[in-house]
């Protein structure tokens, strides 16, 4: 493997050092027939609560965070959420990572505020009064002790629960999931003397950590017919596509050129696969570089049409 490439693959687990931004553009050949009204996507709102039960190695009380998500709902069985939770002044307890942490003996610890933001994939089990859903995804949290730095992770989720109609097109919904990252535990917590922080020897375990929560989902309008979970109207497009990557700063690489394809599968408007691969060129875009990056996406379009 290319030293450029394993520097990047090295750098970017930590969301400090994730890439900044991209920019590009791209045309797209669709090898099928797309019908061109807009069918079947709804919007809502819902406030939410969750209770999270964190790992009991990581010395955080158990408590509520709270916060809401805004859904796209494309038919009846698939969605996708974008989501904010967050509590202040939450309690800890340094005394769980033992004697020998080195940390400042006082319990309790510095108070700690949580913020989680991210976006994740629903999938509901059927249609009906009473639906079943599983839900997964990922987004970024955040640590900050009160009066120390704030420790930014990557977060996992997945889970399921219960979603209800209460009346018209109002629903509630009662969910479990697991929350999972990896962190510095000690970073969480006030340093001994010299203000240094000891390294944490299980700072690459996964913690894994229980979120029971509630939610009230409110419409907020659209197409709430059903688009219908089959392939009607397939499509397999073709993207080539030419564009920027900018890096974090935090990773002293230059801004770099690149051009690539996506193709895949759309099974109907809204939703489709697409597997990608890009190369880095010069910025003459005449000749290669060595960096390159493949793998999967899937795509919502939130329209369908002429328009944008």
């Amino acid at each position: 493997m290319h030293p450029m490439v394993r520097l990047i693959l090295a750098a970017l687990p930590p969301p400090r050092a994730l890439v900044a931004v991209a920019v590009g553009a791209a045309a797209t050949l669709a090898l099928g027939a797309r019908p061109a009204a807009a069918q079947g996507i709804s919007y809502e709102l819902s406030p939410t609560i969750v209770q999270l039960q964190w790992n009991e190695a990581l010395g955080i009380e158990r408590d509520y965070l709270f916060g809401g998500r805004v859904g796209f709902n494309f038919g009846q069985l698939l969605g996708l959420q974008g989501y904010y939770l967050q509590r202040t002044g939450l309690e800890t307890n340094a005394a769980v990572l033992g004697p020998d942490a080195g940390l400042e003996a006082g319990v309790p610890g510095p108070a700690l505020d949580v913020r989680a933001a991210g976006a994740d994939l629903v999938l509901n089990l059927g249609t009906g009064t009473i639906v079943p859903f599983l839900r997964a995804g990922g987004g970024v949290l955040r640590l900050e002790p009160d009066g120390l730095e704030r420790t930014d992770q990557i977060l996992l989720k997945a889970g399921g629960g219960l979603r209800f109609g209460i009346a018209g097109a109002l629903s509630g919904e009662l969910f479990a999931e697991d929350w999972a990252f990896r962190v510095n535990r000690n970073r969480l917590f006030t340093p001994g003397p010299g203000g240094v922080f000891p390294p944490d020897p299980e700072a690459d375990e996964l913690r894994h950590n229980l979120a029971l929560g509630a939610a009230l989902n409110l419409p907020l309008g659209g197409d709430r017919t059903d688009a219908g979970p089959g392939i009607r109207g397939a499509a397999i497009p073709i993207e080539p596509f030419a564009g920027q990557l900018r890096f974090a700063d935090e990773m002293g690489l230059e801004r770099q050129e690149l051009i690539g394809i996506r193709t895949g599968l759309d099974f109907n408007r809204f939703i489709g696969l697409r597997g990608f691969y890009w190369r880095g060129v010069t910025p003459q875009f005449n000749e290669t570089e060595d960096i390159q990056s493949y793998g999967g996406e899937v795509q919502f379009n939130l329209g369908a049409g002429p328009g944008i």
